[in-house]
């Protein structure tokens, strides 16, 4: 007489559980991977849930750049089915961080991580491997942000920014601990801040340090005055413009060594690009301490072609749905005056890339001034796909 599976499974509980009364026994299935013990759900006649992909053990090696994404892929790399009755299942695993244990043995770093399967009716399997590096680096540090930093002294403010532990080789980063001088901003001088760190098995990395400037920011000595540009004197007025341009200079505190400047033009004010356009320039002085100061000046440019807008970067980008970001990259507008110059183009439209949803998107850029002239428009498309 044939019989259902059903009561056949309920059969072969009944001998496990006859043979087994007064002693420990395992009701996983056999092979590894699949131990385990049933919960009593009420449903003694289901299958336990079966690992049908086992992850081997990994061994990672200090040289490689990629074992943070070796081992994230790795623990989830552990696939199981349920009985058709006790679906879907759940896998976790109790991987736990290398910061919280000490787990260095003769041949390296041993780390056991065990995956658990649960069914919907609550049984649950096991399965288990191991991380292993066999030559393990001790922990070592690294700043958050420049190893020389300035704070301006009585205004401005220090914002600690701290360092990182990379434990494992690469697979976790943890915060250092931080100590050294505490940072004034109102007493200027030089504080060293120090960071440390020491591993669960009491390997130390190497301290790393920062120095912090607590001093004025850089001074103008000299400004160039409001200036006027013939643009129809093409052999002279390109050279005009550069010693124009170079007359900015500046001195640092003492403690903050030389001074470098650099000059934009960064906007547009009562311009009118057809005929004259009135360009604001800026010139920033930075010191050796990351300290920055900023002063400006007024160039008019007469007889001034209408600016072209271009685009920085392609003019097409794909982008991967839930995968990228989008950043938006800008437009120069460029000035056919004397050796010719940019500044940023000021006006963005179209469409608002949204990363999560597939489609086309068409992004504009101008350059607009006050008296309502504006440049031809120049476009991007960004496509965003599965």
């Amino acid at each position: 007489m044939m019989r259902s599976a059903r009561f056949v499974r309920a059969m072969m509980w009944a001998s496990l559980f006859a043979v087994c009364m007064g002693q420990s026994c395992d009701f996983g299935l056999a092979g590894r991977g699949n131990s385990g013990r049933p919960i009593d759900d009420g449903n003694p006649d289901t299958a336990l849930p079966q690992f049908t992909l086992i992850p081997n053990d990994l061994v990672l090696n200090c040289d490689d750049s990629d074992n943070a994404s070796r081992v994230a892929n790795w623990l989830a790399g552990a696939v199981a089915v349920a009985d058709e009755d006790c679906g879907p299942v759940t896998i976790t695993n109790d991987y736990t961080r290398l910061s919280n244990t000490c787990s260095l043995r003769r041949d390296g770093w041993v780390t056991e991580v065990t995956w658990t399967a649960e069914d919907s009716c609550g049984q649950r399997v096991t399965t288990s491997a191991q991380i292993k590096i066999p030559e393990p680096d001790p922990p070592v540090i690294s700043l958050i942000g420049e190893p020389i930093v300035g704070a301006e002294s009585l205004t401005g403010t220090y914002v600690e920014q701290g360092a990182e532990a990379t434990i494992g080789c690469g697979i976790e980063m943890v915060p250092a601990v931080t100590g050294g001088d505490v940072v004034d901003v109102n007493r200027r001088g030089l504080y060293t801040v120090t960071y440390d760190y020491t591993d669960a098995c009491g390997r130390s990395a190497q301290q790393v340090t920062r120095q912090v400037y607590v001093a004025a920011p850089p001074s103008f000595i000299a400004v160039p005055d409001d200036q006027t540009f013939d643009c129809s004197d093409s052999r002279n007025v390109g050279q005009q413009m550069a010693v124009w341009l170079a007359g900015a200079a500046a001195v640092a505190d003492e403690y903050c060594g030389e001074v470098t400047i650099t000059h934009a033009i960064v906007g547009m004010a009562d311009t009118c690009v057809s005929e004259a356009g009135t360009l604001r320039v800026e010139w920033t002085a930075r010191d050796e301490c990351g300290l920055t100061t900023i002063a400006s000046a007024t160039m008019v440019v007469d007889r001034l072609d209408r600016p072209v807008v271009t685009l920085n970067g392609s003019d097409r980008i794909t982008l991967h749905r839930g995968q990228d970001t989008y950043t938006e990259p800008g437009a120069v507008a460029y000035f056919a005056c004397g050796d010719g110059f940019t500044m940023p183009a000021n006006t963005i439209g179209g469409d608002t890339v949204d990363v999560s949803t597939p489609g086309t998107y068409v992004i504009t850029y101008q350059l607009r001034d006050n008296c309502g002239n504006a440049t031809a428009v120049a476009t991007r498309t960004v496509e965003v796909v599965d």
